[in-house]
């Protein structure tokens, strides 16, 4: 081997060395911010629904109101958040569940009948 091709070859392997510490550096730095990449992915916010009652869990136009829900494709606690209280008949709690409901940012409320505030 002459002294030029010896040069040649080693200025090669030099390149090629260079190169390939270059990318392992790149694919270690990637690698490292995979975790804080799948971390900070956060979870879409569910559509919150407000349900104010004047009676109990188990009245008939809640379970109407979650049913039709169903019916139309929305599975609670998939893509739907339904926020429910309820005054147990005592209509003075009703003011402040309403409030409650308000101040949980719910897209909308809606109220069984017979409802006055």
């Amino acid at each position: 081997m002459r002294r030029r091709e010896f040069i040649t070859l080693l200025g090669g392997a030099a390149a090629w060395r260079a190169l390939l510490l270059r990318l392992s550096l790149s694919l270690l730095s990637t690698l490292a911010c995979l975790p804080f990449a799948a971390s900070a992915q956060q979870a879409p916010k569910l559509p919150r629904l407000g349900w104010l009652g004047s009676g109990a869990p188990t009245f008939p136009p809640y379970e109407g109101f979650r049913q039709g829900l169903r019916e139309l494709g929305y599975v609670e606690g998939k893509n739907i958040a339904i926020e429910a209280r309820w005054a147990w008949a005592d209509s003075n709690r009703l003011p402040a569940l309403a409030r409650e409901l308000i101040g949980l940012s719910t897209w909308t409320c809606c109220s069984s009948p017979a409802i006055k505030l």
